[in-house]
């Protein structure tokens, strides 16, 4: 469990959650409705001045494959990599829920969150990994035997912590008092909550278009979440450069596009259909920006597109999710991000 999950909180709520004030990076956490493994998340962590926030790549590389960023309970002793930081290198990860898809006895999209929906506090590993001159933090998730409740679902669960828990793992010096600490949730802590969505799986990959986004209550109005996930035989960092550079951008679409690498600025594509502002960046990763169409009503508020993208060995695949999207216009649009950006996108990269 935990392949994926979401931070839709916002940095007062994180810091709520993690009982830490001190924050060391500059930007502002973007909430995500969806967090895949590579992306960096907001952290707490023990440093020699004192607890602090600080920003960690979810998942280890081990060579070649998918990154892990679960690591199992009843194999931290026995793991070389885990071992080597459990008692020594905690830290704690902030969630507001988990997605994970049942196969049985019908293919299901859950959503596991707080039944107060309070952010999740879960129990972590951290190191640095990476070449020489070229490290960088990372984190994994500590997973556990499933309860009563998850056990109806998967065969583990995340691992969590209370309020009067957290300085226990953060301080624990050794392997037998950290093992102690691990367990799962209670029973009526978490519940489960169906995404109603419409799936189909094509050259682009699966396409998801949820009723509302996972933090809005049942009975508010109703928006649309778009998700698609596309594979590309070109690198990571070439599908973003596509994106990012305006130029690239324009020839691959076939129309005008506006694009600039600074947070803050103004974007626009398709002699200005389409508009917003770059919120976030971090290069041939992610990108967070909002978006609105120009034949949007004034009233309706901007969406917000999240493009998440991650090297796969054999190329690499690019993950959105487009949320807050009017009613009326999510299916349209599902259709023309696959018409007018990755089919494009695609022909272009073969070119090059």
């Amino acid at each position: 469990m935990a392949g994926l999950i979401g931070l839709q909180a916002a940095d007062i709520d994180i810091q709520d959650a993690l009982q830490v004030k001190r924050w060391k990076y500059d930007q502002t956490w973007i909430p995500h409705p969806v967090v895949r493994l590579t992306t960096t998340l907001p952290v707490a962590v023990n440093e020699p001045d004192g607890r602090s926030i600080v920003r960690a790549r979810w998942g280890f590389d081990v060579g070649a494959g998918r990154p892990i960023g679960n690591a199992r309970d009843d194999r931290l002793t026995e793991s070389k990599l885990w071992s080597s930081m459990l008692g020594k290198s905690h830290c704690l990860i902030p969630s507001t829920g988990i997605y994970e898809q049942i196969k049985e006895p019908k293919k299901t999209s859950l959503w596991f969150r707080r039944v107060d929906q309070k952010p999740i506090v879960m129990p972590g590993l951290v190191g640095e990994r990476g070449a020489k001159g070229e490290k960088r933090l990372c984190a994994a998730i500590i997973t556990t035997e499933p309860n009563d409740f998850f056990k109806r679902f998967h065969d583990r669960t995340v691992c969590t912590l209370d309020v009067h828990e957290m300085d226990a793992w953060m301080n624990a010096k050794d392997t037998q008092s950290a093992l102690k600490l691990l367990h799962a949730p209670t029973n009526d802590e978490w519940e489960a909550i169906p995404v109603d969505d419409a799936s189909s799986a094509t050259e682009f990959g699966k396409t998801t278009i949820s009723n509302r986004s996972p933090n809005q209550s049942a009975g508010s109005d109703v928006v649309k979440t778009i998700e698609q996930t596309v594979k590309f035989a070109a690198p990571a960092a070439a599908v973003d450069d596509v994106y990012m550079d305006p130029k690239k951008h324009a020839k691959a679409i076939g129309g005008s596009a506006k694009v600039s690498k600074k947070v803050g600025s103004l974007f626009s594509a398709w002699d200005d259909y389409c508009r917003g502002t770059m919120l976030h960046l971090e290069r041939g990763q992610l990108i967070v920006q909002t978006w609105r169409g120009s034949d949007w009503r004034r009233t309706d508020p901007d969406s917000v597109l999240i493009l998440l993208f991650t090297d796969t060995g054999k190329g690499s695949e690019l993950h959105m999710v487009h949320a807050n999207v009017p009613d009326d216009k999510a299916g349209e649009l599902a259709e023309g991000w696959k018409e007018h950006y990755w089919a494009p996108f695609k022909d272009y990269l073969r070119g090059t």
